[in-house]
């Protein structure tokens, strides 16, 4: 530590003072070359104090900056009485700010990003939320129609018990329908045992793969790794945490959709047995129909 002198009642005393603010060795360097008058390839000419003091400070921050020459230190200080240790210390002060300002900045980013994942996160759920009151509508309507169609069901087969008694059995026709029907209905029954469950859930059978809660899943967690990837990582950032917890999601989800095209595949398959079923059905209350209409008119 540098000691100052002050002399009191004729005596020579030290006291200690505050040490200078250091910079880099590059700019020490060039405080030790003010006396030389030759220009590097870099060197810029500067002409204020102010403007001296910027671009010694931008060249600690910024190593590709053009530097002033010594010759030109010397002289702007010259111009204006300034001393040496006087500039470093102003051109430390200034480093010092320009550093501050690019924390700040980075801070002011990182807050904005997360503003921006959150939102997008509050929009998928919404999204999402919507997604899943659709489908209960859309649910309790398929529930509302089959009970409906159970009920015509019962009405025809109680038409066709009748017509059935009062004729004496079923046409020849009527006769291939039921056992075609059997026929289909253990087919069915081949299927599910595919499945590998006793009763294939019906959200499989005459879906799409692309309406299944996995698949919409599936690409919302691939959105969001888009959006977050899109904005550009670092190392500690936010965006790099969220992609760590969204990865493994993803991969998941990838394997359960896997999983599921083999369960749409043998939906698709019962829907096709139980529209053939339906139709047939169809045929044969359409012939006993007939038959009573007939046994009536006579």
């Amino acid at each position: 530590m540098a000691l100052a002198t002050k002399t009191y009642h004729g005596q020579t005393q030290h006291a200690p003072t505050t040490p200078k603010p250091t910079l880099s060795s590059r700019f020490a360097k060039l405080i030790g070359k003010v006396g030389e008058s030759q220009a590097t390839e870099d060197a810029q000419r500067i002409d204020s104090l102010d403007g001296l003091i910027d671009a010694l400070a931008d060249a600690e921050v910024n190593p590709e900056a053009k530097q002033p020459t010594a010759s030109n230190v010397r002289s702007v200080c010259d111009a204006v009485g300034y001393s040496m240790e006087q500039l470093e210390a102003d051109v430390a002060r200034k480093v010092e700010f320009l550093k501050s300002r690019e924390v700040l900045a980075g801070e002011s980013e990182a807050n904005q990003a997360i503003a921006d994942i959150n939102e997008a996160i509050k929009q998928h759920e919404a999204d999402f939320q919507s997604m899943i009151a659709d489908m209960r509508s859309k649910g309790d309507q398929l529930q509302a129609e089959l009970r409906e169609a159970e009920d015509r069901r019962r009405t025809i087969q109680k038409h066709r018990s009748i017509a059935s008694a009062a004729a004496g059995g079923p046409s020849q026709r009527e006769r291939e329908i039921r056992d075609q029907i059997r026929k289909l209905v253990r087919q069915e029954a081949d299927v599910r045992v595919q499945a590998g469950r006793n009763t294939l859930p019906d959200r499989y059978i005459g879906a799409s793969i692309e309406d299944g809660k996995t698949f919409k899943e599936l690409a919302q967690v691939t959105s969001q790794i888009e959006a977050l990837e899109g904005k550009g990582t670092h190392d500690g950032s936010r965006e790099v945490f969220a992609l760590r917890k969204l990865y493994p999601k993803r991969t998941e989800l990838q394997r359960d959709l896997a999983n599921e095209k083999r369960l749409y595949a043998l939906g698709a398959r019962v829907a096709e047995v139980r529209l053939r079923i339906t139709e047939l059905s169809n045929e044969r209350d359409q012939l006993a129909a007939e038959r009573l209409k007939q046994l009536t008119n006579v």
